[in-house]
């Protein structure tokens, strides 16, 4: 650990583009995207619906997070990773997606330039987290961690 300030970067929606990603699967399976899956696909996960379906098939599907685009531009992700990499901060990658996504995600951000990523699955509390590892930062898609 190094003597910097600690920051946690959540992934999906902040680095990487996971509903980018999804809502192009259900465009490509299903031929169409409508406004409502569009504006609220979320509201679809883990229901009996085409749209439903296809998302779980794609949350069990390695290949589907190993080719997530970025959230952000490559100019913030080259100096997400100079931070990471050659700073004196320690920078951690929270996420939900599931431990066994933990290979294909550290993959992933090495594939970016993080070349030693401290990656935490299925991160659900994350306020807790931060509390119990000293974080003073965390970047977030959400507007609120408590």
């Amino acid at each position: 650990m190094n003597s910097g300030i600690r920051i946690a970067v959540d992934l999906d929606e902040t680095i990487a583009a996971f509903s980018t990603a999804l809502l192009r699967l259900i465009e490509e399976e299903k031929g169409t995207l409508t406004r409502e899956v569009r504006e609220g696909w979320w509201k679809l996960w883990n229901t009996d619906t085409f749209e439903g379906r296809l998302m779980n098939r794609a949350y069990f599907d390695s290949n589907f997070w190993r080719t997530l685009p970025l959230e952000c531009s490559e100019y913030e992700m080259k100096r997400l990773a100079t931070i990471a990499n050659d700073s004196p901060h320690d920078v951690f990658f929270f996420t939900y997606r599931p431990t066994r996504c933990y290979d294909v995600t550290l993959k992933w951000l090495q594939y970016y330039g993080i070349k030693y990523p401290m990656l935490l699955c299925r991160a659900e509390d994350k306020g807790d987290l931060c509390r119990g590892l000293a974080i003073k930062h965390h970047l977030d898609d959400r507007y609120f961690i408590a």
